[in-house]
């Protein structure tokens, strides 16, 4: 299982090295991390992609359709998430309900990451 650090650590190695024989491509390495596409509307496959990874990263709103249950599985799982969701309200009720069971898990959750910047930068 190759974690963030590995990569990052493989693509300090490729820069240090300079050599075109040892050269690791960020496709390859990207090609091998274990991606999981999830449909979040359908409950049941929740708890097998949150009990099954350390991060949840989720760009699929609007968050209060879409986002409760993920928030609440990583919550109960211990698995971070993390999104890039502007929707104030739904986060201070995401708090309310999960914020004590987060805690008890180990699970960070944290919102409103590039909320504003991410979805224009990739365009």
């Amino acid at each position: 299982e190759k974690t963030l650090r590995d990569v990052v650590k493989e693509l300090e190695n490729n820069n240090e090295a300079k050599n075109d024989d040892s050269s690791i491509s960020i496709e390859s390495i990207l090609k091998s991390i274990d991606i999981i596409i999830v449909d979040t509307s359908d409950v049941t496959t929740l708890p097998g992609l949150v009990s099954n990874t350390r991060v949840v990263a989720t760009t699929a709103g609007p968050f209060q359709l879409y986002g409760s249950y993920v928030v609440e599985f990583c919550a109960k799982f211990g698995t971070h998430y993390v999104d890039i969701t502007g929707e104030v309200d739904w986060v201070r009720t995401m708090l309310v309900q999960w914020e004590k069971t987060a805690k008890s898990s180990g699970a960070k959750i944290v919102n409103f990451c590039g909320h504003d910047s991410i979805p224009w930068d990739l365009t």
